[in-house]
C-alpha cells in the first residue's frame, strides 16, 4: 500500500467515524468506521505496513479519546495481529472477514474501555459493555460485508492459476537419446 493511498484512508476514515457517522446512526446504533476499515485495510495488506498502519491509527484513536495514552495503540495493534493470523488461514474468504470485523468491532471497544477503567481503578460492568457493544459490531459487520462484495463485484475476482490449461509436454528426451 502507498503511502499517499494510505494518508487518505486514514483521513477519510477518521473524518467519518467521529463526524458523519454519528448523524446516520439508527437507534443509537452506529457501525465503527475505523475499526471496519482497519480490518479491510489490514486484511489486504502486508504484514509490516497492516501494523504499522494500526499503530498509527491506534495512535490517532488515543488522540481522539479520553484517559491515558496509549491504549488504543495496544489494542490496535494485537487486533492487526490477530487479523493477520485469521487471514493466513482463508485469504479469499468474504464470509470470514465479515466475521472477523464484526469480532473486532465486538471486542476492541470492551476491551479498549475495560482497559481504561482498570487503569482509572473504577468498576467494570462487561455484562452492559457487551449488551451496549453488540448492536454497534452487527452493523460493522454487515457495512463490512457489503463493502466487500461491492469492492469484489467491481474488482472482479482474480483468476486462479490452477483453472488454467496445461499445456502439452512433448516426450522429446527419449529421441535425444535414441
Amino acid at each position: 500500500m502507498s503511502i499517499l493511498l494510505a494518508l487518505v484512508a486514514t483521513y477519510v476514515t477518521f473524518v467519518l467515524d467521529t463526524s458523519v457517522t454519528p448523524l446516520f446512526s439508527w437507534t443509537g446504533v452506529a457501525p465503527q468506521i475505523a475499526l471496519a476499515t482497519l480490518v479491510g485495510i489490514v486484511w489486504r495488506s502486508e504484514s509490516r505496513c497492516g501494523l504499522s498502519l494500526a499503530a498509527a491509527w491506534g495512535m490517532i484513536a488515543d488522540g481522539l479519546s479520553q484517559g491515558p495514552l496509549g491504549i488504543d495503540l495496544i489494542v490496535y495493534v494485537a487486533t492487526a495481529a490477530f487479523i493477520q493470523s485469521v487471514r493466513s488461514r482463508a485469504p479469499d474468504s468474504l464470509l470470514l472477514a465479515g466475521m472477523t470485523t464484526g469480532l473486532v468491532a465486538f471486542a476492541v471497544p470492551i476491551v479498549d474501555s475495560s482497559l481504561r477503567l482498570a487503569i482509572d481503578r473504577e468498576s467494570i460492568d462487561i455484562e452492559s459493555m457487551c449488551l451496549a457493544g453488540a448492536g454497534p459490531a452487527c452493523a460493522t459487520a454487515v457495512l463490512a460485508i457489503s463493502l466487500l462484495v461491492v469492492l469484489r463485484s467491481v474488482r472482479g475476482r482474480p483468476t486462479d492459476a490452477s483453472n488454467d490449461p496445461i499445456a502439452h509436454v512433448s516426450n522429446r528426451w527419449r529421441m535425444l537419446t535414441e
